[in-house]
């Protein structure tokens, strides 16, 4: 179909069976190198390889082992702390990676579930063209994460395989980037599983006690089960209706005890306060202390008319 009466095609090998298919190398040029004599000698460039596979439809992940293991070889090669960009993206769409530039679905009917299973499956991983071998040359509707190359025979795909420069680079590129995707997946695994891994060494290291933590979120759960388990049983538990009597209220002040214990202080009060005027009174009787009450009295008053 691709290289039969194919005027870029200067070799062509022959079918080697291998364990689930067949494969197939051709040449789009050839390589010039001289021998141990000095004699200048052509060979095939074997730069173009077709593997065939039947009856995958039962279980279209049984290529993917194929289709991933140029990504195995890209990814030992490319450091992990690169992130994906467009010069990344350039690099790996070079046609001297090893990545599949695409996969071929030949069909002569009309797409079915059992196709649409195989692209859903493969579409992610590598570009997928879908085309129809018959007389009926009617076109396939467009499915997501198809290629862009959407060829209606096989002289279109072979033109956009081997004489359009531009198609071959889009193909490229597309199978570049699902390249980049699957990186990112199994990234984001191998972190995931580096992160249960730590936890369960933690775990296995931390020393046997009381965990606080642990018995929080087993409370938690074991609430949850016992709280769903009493609602399935759909009963409930009343209280008795028992009204018990208002407990006394009691005066903390205890306001008649103040009462009298102000009243009899009254009496001592009084005697003391008659005791300090007949003190003061006495004192003032003596002649003394009068003459000198007057004499400080008349001196104020003194003093106050020199001032004013």
């Amino acid at each position: 179909l691709l290289l039969d009466d194919n005027e870029d095609v200067v070799d062509t090998g022959d079918w080697e069976a291998t364990s689930d298919g067949f494969v197939l190398r051709a040449s789009t040029d050839w390589i010039e190198h001289k021998d141990a004599h000095g004699l200048e000698k052509f060979e095939p460039s074997r730069n173009v390889e077709l593997i065939a596979r039947r009856n995958i439809e039962s279980d279209p992940s049984s290529i993917l082992p194929d289709i991933h293991s140029p990504f195995q070889s890209l990814l030992e090669i490319i450091d992990q702390r690169c992130q994906p960009s467009g010069a990344l993206a350039n690099l790996i769409a070079s046609p001297w990676t090893p990545l599949y530039t695409a996969l071929i679905i030949l069909t002569d009917s009309g797409p079915s579930g059992t196709e649409n299973d195989l692209i859903d499956v493969l579409a992610p991983h590598i570009p997928v063209i879908l085309l129809r071998h018959g007389l009926d040359q009617t076109r396939f509707p467009s499915r997501p994460h198809m290629s862009s190359f959407r060829p209606s025979s096989p002289s279109a795909l072979r033109n956009g395989l081997f004489r359009s420069p531009e198609t071959l680079s889009s193909l490229r590129y597309e199978a570049a980037e699902r390249f980049l995707r699957w990186r990112e997946v199994e990234r984001a695994v191998e972190n995931i599983a580096a992160i249960h891994r730590e936890t369960a060494y933690y775990i296995s290291e931390k020393p046997q006690g009381w965990d606080k933590a642990m018995w929080e979120a087993e409370w938690e759960i074991r609430l949850s089960q016992d709280v769903a388990t009493r609602t399935r049983e759909n009963t409930v538990t009343t209280r008795p209706d028992t009204i018990s009597p208002p407990a006394p209220c009691v005066d903390p002040l205890h306001l008649s005890s103040l009462l009298s214990l102000s009243l009899s202080l009254l009496e001592p009060v009084r005697d003391r306060f008659q005791k300090s005027l007949s003190s003061v009174w006495a004192k003032l009787s003596d002649g003394e202390v009068r003459v000198a009450l007057l004499g400080s009295f008349c001196i104020g008053i003194g003093i106050g008319l020199m001032i004013r």
